[in-house]
């Protein structure tokens, strides 16, 4: 009897091993390929997104214009807006005006967008399987303005939730 219960409590725990790590499996592989998780400090994203919020990304949605997403540029996860896509010039003039095809974007806030020791040269056709990603915050030009476009393939997707994880 005391050998059957054994058997069992070692199969019990055997099959409690196996469920821990597919659970650990599916976790892995949703954070791999379907989910970006980033804690965003600084405020460039500022209103949208705060510092200290926890920001996650669906990488498996379309990007597109006026997208706040995850994407990386020299090794590290940053946070912007995407304002412009392949084949669409982007101005800004000495006023600190954003214009998109000669058109300036709806926004909720319009910032003054410097351009101030940037690389770019204006009007800037981004170039195709490229974003032009700009903060919310427009004073910080740590954005396209200071690098460039953003290659398709480092866009992590889309934020889908924000969490905020101070102030409570």
């Amino acid at each position: 009897m005391t050998e059957e219960k054994n058997v069992n409590g070692k199969k019990a725990l055997r099959d409690l091993a196996i469920k821990i790590g597919m659970y650990i499996l599916a976790v892995i592989l949703l954070f791999t390929f379907v989910l970006d998780i980033k804690i965003q400090y600084g405020n460039n994203m500022y209103p949208a997104i705060r510092d200290g919020e926890l920001v996650i990304t669906n990488r498996l949605a379309h990007s597109d214009v006026e997208t706040p997403v995850i994407y990386k540029h020299d090794g590290s996860k940053k946070v912007g807006r995407i304002i412009a896509t392949e084949g669409q010039v982007v101005s800004i003039n000495g006023n600190g005006k954003l214009l998109i095809n000669g058109v300036q974007p709806a926004e909720e806030i319009f910032y003054k967008t410097s351009k101030a020791d940037s690389k770019i040269k204006y009007p800037y056709t981004v170039p195709s399987g490229h974003f032009f990603i700009l903060n919310d915050y427009r004073s910080d030009m740590n954005d396209s303005r200071t690098y460039g476009a953003i290659a398709k393939s480092d866009v992590h997707g889309p934020v889908l939730l924000t969490i905020r994880r101070r102030g409570f």
